[in-house]
This record gives structure tokens, sequence and C-alpha cells, in this order.
């Protein structure tokens, strides 16, 4: 299956770009996009991890504008097509 990653801020800093559409397995979740990224790009690793190795609470990820937390977090399943998005937090007014 074809998923279109997003990333904004640090994260795009990171990885170089503001897109890519990359093919998963069937049964990925959202954990497993972060891990795979996270080993093709190891910095990543501080910008979406705390001092203590878990995903940082500051990062917010969307599948399909739907905040994962909202679904079933890092858990949550994707399909053909979702469109995941990768951010840190929001500054200013």
């Amino acid at each position: 299956m074809n998923l279109e990653l997003r990333f904004f801020a640090t994260v795009q800093e990171v990885i170089g770009t503001e897109t890519m559409t990359r093919e998963f397995e069937p049964g990925t979740t959202v954990e497993d996009v972060l891990d795979g990224l996270e080993a093709e790009y190891p910095d990543l690793k501080a910008v979406l991890r705390n001092e203590d190795g878990d995903f940082a609470h500051h990062i917010t990820i969307l599948r399909n504008g739907e905040q994962v937390t909202n679904l079933d977090g890092f858990d949550t399943e994707l399909a053909d097509g979702d469109e995941i998005a990768i951010t840190p937090p929001r500054t200013g007014p």
C-alpha cells in the first residue's frame, strides 16, 4: 500500500523534503512508519522522541487530517492512500 508522508518545520529539515510517497505492507501502523523513518534518518530520533526513548508528546501526527491520538494512537493501522503528517507544535498567535 502507498502512503503520502508530509513533514513540517524541524521534521522537514531533518528529512530534507516536504512530502514523499512510500510503499508499506498492509497492516502497517503509525509507529511502524515512524520507526522506518528513524532507521533511514537517524537524526529524526532526537526530534520525535523524549529522553526516555518514548515518542515525544509535543509532536502532532495526523492521519488524513485527524490526530492519531483521537484514533488508536501510534497503533493506528493505516490504509492505502492515507496521508500522514508529522509536525512539531505550533508557536505564535
